[in-house]
């Protein structure tokens, strides 16, 4: 195995651990969502007018597989779908309000998790790694440009 692939697996490894650690209340609500789901979900809340293709796009996934998420998710409370009275192949999905919060304490208690591990970091390890996610967000992205 080359460096980078033995490199590329312990970070892929560790990274779960250091940043996927929650309060009770939060295991309780990421014990009901796949992290797709979740993903979904946090999408939708921050891009409220995003069509199904969108969500498809941003999830890497299928526009019929991310219809089928967003079916699960509304059967399952987790989303309302709301279509346009002049054209019913326009559908919105809205969080419902209680789900928002639910939404909003996983993101806030994965924002405290991670700034308590990072706090922990010298500033200039801290300074490298934030350098290194940047190259690496250019390279994904000049890449999905290509593609």
């Amino acid at each position: 195995m080359s460096v980078t692939a033995r490199s590329t697996a312990e970070l892929l490894s560790s990274l779960p651990r250091c940043l996927y650690h929650h309060s009770s209340e939060v295991q309780d609500t990421l014990s009901e969502l796949t992290v797709l789901q979740l993903h979904a979900l946090l999408f939708i809340k921050a891009t409220p007018q995003a069509s199904m293709g969108d969500l498809a796009k941003h999830l890497n996934v299928s526009p019929a597989s991310a219809t089928n998420l967003v079916e699960r998710l509304v059967k399952h409370g987790w989303l309302e779908r709301h279509t346009e009275a002049g054209d019913r192949r326009m559908v919105h999905l809205l969080v419902p309000p209680e789900q928002a919060k639910r939404l909003q304490s996983i993101r806030t208690s994965k924002l405290q998790q991670a700034t308590a591990l990072l706090d922990r970091l010298p500033p200039e390890e801290l300074h490298e790694l934030h350098h290194i996610l940047l190259h690496l967000e250019t390279l994904i992205n000049h890449k999905e440009n290509r593609s």
